[in-house]
């Protein structure tokens, strides 16, 4: 809450850590609270946190041939392949970038204030089919302790 310090007023670029609370979320596209002294620092904060995503995915587009992924769910890629590999998926990525609010804070990513006006991060491709694989693991192991459990000694 910023009672010991006067940390509404400090510039980011003289902070080490920040906390969102009191700024809100950046995926609920915060307003920055206009007409406080707040604003000037959640609006840095803001466009900060969203330059991180940017670049997040701008590295996820990337291909780089020099580049040999470590053991993991990714392994079908090729080594040289980005982690947004499908046309339709970078499309999105794209689409994703084109929010009309304050772009020059939100970089596209915000329609409108509020969590309805967020254009969600593009997952990298074969993520989704990754996560259902784990699931489905997690639910075969639960069911062979559930049978080990009830097995009649």
């Amino acid at each position: 809450d910023c009672s010991d310090t006067d940390c509404q007023r400090v510039h980011p670029r003289d902070s080490v850590t920040a906390h969102f609370t009191f700024c809100h979320k950046p995926w609920d596209c915060s307003d920055g609270l206009p007409g406080t002294v707040a604003h000037e620092t959640c609006s840095v904060l803001l466009r900060e946190w969203y330059g991180v995503r940017r670049e997040l995915e701008d590295w996820w587009l990337l291909k780089d041939p020099n580049f040999k992924r470590a053991k993991t769910w990714w392994d079908n890629i090729d080594d040289q392949r980005n982690l947004y590999w499908k046309a339709e998926t970078v499309d999105q990525v794209y689409e994703h970038r084109s929010g009309s609010l304050n772009v020059s804070t939100y970089l596209g990513y915000c329609d409108s204030f509020g969590e309805n006006g967020y254009r969600s991060l593009t997952h990298p491709d074969g993520w989704f089919e990754e996560q259902e694989k784990a699931v489905k693991k997690e639910l075969k192991h639960q069911h062979k302790l559930e049978n080990a459990i009830n097995k009649p000694w």
